[in-house]
């Protein structure tokens, strides 16, 4: 069971005063952190819990975790701005996970747009955040990573898609100190942003924007769309290249996913 004092004392004092609580079994973080914002609970209360039966990623997909494996959790914020939406705060996010993973477990850690963390191509982490209300409502941010997950243990329709970082390094991690880890991130993010010093967070995301350069396949509420990934922005959407030379950008409302080409199929 995941310790919430071991969680706290690794935070920073950004976050060191927020209500943490680890659970058992829920149906999804998400939901619980919902009920509580609803409630009036403070900026910054997060909850953890060891299985999700009913996890969810973008448009009511599963989020799949064996028990004790993952890190499943789920915060409020509540932006004063309504300059900070819910894009900023997937990205802001991202970027959190991909440097408490490289800090805490060594790997190169990517982001594919809009909310995937990806090691080596391989999605280890998801961020869903759901905002209610105009311009300035509260925030729900809901992150899965998979630490401690055995290939095995994976579904085997996401095995050659999907890894942990157990499987990338060949050892087990800790997952209180990542959970403070990506926490104290978040904070540090969401702060600049707040302060209007959203280029240094988005300079850190372009960093770490995956498969541009590469073959993908662009999917929108019209259908699919294949070339060459030429850019990759959070806000904004992406842009492709196809084989005439023509291209073609795609907005962050209209574009859903984006998808590596691998021998002329995607890897979903």
């Amino acid at each position: 069971m995941l310790d919430a004092e071991a969680i706290r004392a690794s935070l920073n004092d950004g976050w060191a005063r927020a209500e943490l609580r680890v659970l058992g079994s829920v149906s999804s973080t998400s939901d619980i952190a919902w009920a509580w914002a609803d409630a009036g609970c403070a900026e910054g209360t997060a909850v953890f819990a060891e299985e999700q039966v009913q996890g969810r990623g973008r448009f009511g997909r599963a989020w799949l975790s064996p028990r004790g494996r993952g890190l499943l959790m789920s915060f409020v914020l509540r932006p004063e701005t309504g300059d900070i939406g819910p894009a900023h705060i997937t990205a802001l996010a991202a970027v959190a996970v991909a440097e408490a993973i490289e800090a805490e477990a060594g790997l190169a850690a990517g982001i594919r747009w809009p909310n995937d963390v990806v090691i080596a191509g391989r999605k280890v982490a998801g961020i869903l955040t759901e905002c209610r209300g105009a311009r300035v409502a509260p925030c729900v941010v809901g992150i899965g990573i998979n630490v401690n997950t055995q290939r095995g243990e994976l579904p085997a329709e996401i095995r050659p898609t999907a890894t942990s970082l157990a499987i990338e390094a060949g050892r087990p991690f800790a997952r209180e100190a990542l959970a403070g880890a990506v926490l104290s991130r978040v904070g540090r993010h969401y702060r600049e942003a707040l302060a209007g010093r959203w280029a240094g967070v988005a300079e850190q995301w372009a960093r770490r924007a995956a498969l541009l350069g590469q073959a993908v396949r662009v999917q929108t509420q019209r259908g699919r769309h294949e070339g060459r990934l030429v850019a990759s922005d959070p806000l904004l959407g992406v842009e492709l290249e196809f084989p005439g030379g023509e291209r073609r950008a795609f907005r962050a409302e209209e574009a859903l996913r984006v998808m590596p080409l691998r021998g002329g199929a995607d890897s979903d």
